[in-house]
């Protein structure tokens, strides 16, 4: 059996449909949305919410390091887990106060100039800063 489907149709339903759900004919997989719910729920274990913490809303890597990439992964995710309608995290108002907690994480890690550092190589560095927002 072939399937037939354009590169438009493709990069659509591989990128949007995630967080819209649908994309003209082109529905996300149970099974990923199952998958995608199961990685960000790890994700918001590990995620910092003591109130006073300095990395409040971080999310620590295997060295407890706190990287923006993290954050904005999280707030990434969560976004698509909160706008799809099989997802368990549909428009889950935890969710949603997680959320808040990584963009307040982000938003202290800003240096003056409004950039982040990559904890490991750059420092106030646009082009990372780039990536975390994208």
């Amino acid at each position: 059996m072939k399937i037939s489907i354009s590169r438009r149709e493709l990069l659509l339903s591989a990128v949007a449909a995630p967080v819209l759900g649908r994309v003209g004919h082109a529905q996300t997989s149970s099974s990923v949305v199952e998958r995608h719910d199961q990685n960000l729920e790890k994700t918001l274990r590990r995620q910092n919410t003591e109130p006073k913490s300095r990395w409040c809303g971080g999310v620590p890597d295997s060295w407890e390091l706190y990287h923006c990439g993290s954050a904005g992964g999280l707030l990434h995710a969560g976004a698509a887990a909160y706008f799809h309608p099989e997802s368990k995290l549909y428009k889950s108002p935890r969710l949603f106060e997680r959320m808040k907690l990584a963009a307040g994480f982000l938003e202290r890690m800003q240096t003056d100039q409004g950039n982040i550092d990559l904890l490991t190589t750059n420092f106030n560095s646009p082009p990372d800063t780039g990536f975390v927002v994208l």
